[in-house]
């Protein structure tokens, strides 16, 4: 879905609406099903946190398909691997944040 999205974008980046609708949507898509497992309090940080997250894993992937920086390529399977766990981290470590100070 990303290279189908990336392929219809221009190099401007004002001209990256289908790529980031596709951001949007998946953000979107996720918030719902994290945010009750991050606890009921600091909804507002969760969600951005959330948001971040993916910025996070989709901008890796974005220059995986474009430029291939190594060490990790798009096929590789530590590449999933450590996305996940990327985004496990952050939000991990947000719910931490959670607790009355």
């Amino acid at each position: 879905m990303l290279r189908a999205a990336l392929q219809h974008d221009d190099t401007r980046p004002d001209k990256w609406t289908p790529f980031k609708a596709l951001a949007k949507a998946t953000t979107e898509r996720a918030a719902p099903l994290l945010l009750p497992a991050m606890g009921k309090r600091r909804k507002a940080a969760k969600a951005r946190t959330i948001a971040f997250s993916f910025q996070v894993v989709l901008g890796t992937l974005v220059n995986a398909i474009l430029n291939d920086p190594g060490p990790l390529s798009l096929s590789s399977k530590e590449m999933e691997t450590r996305l996940a766990g990327c985004l496990l981290l952050l939000l991990q470590a947000e719910m931490g944040h959670s607790t009355p100070r």
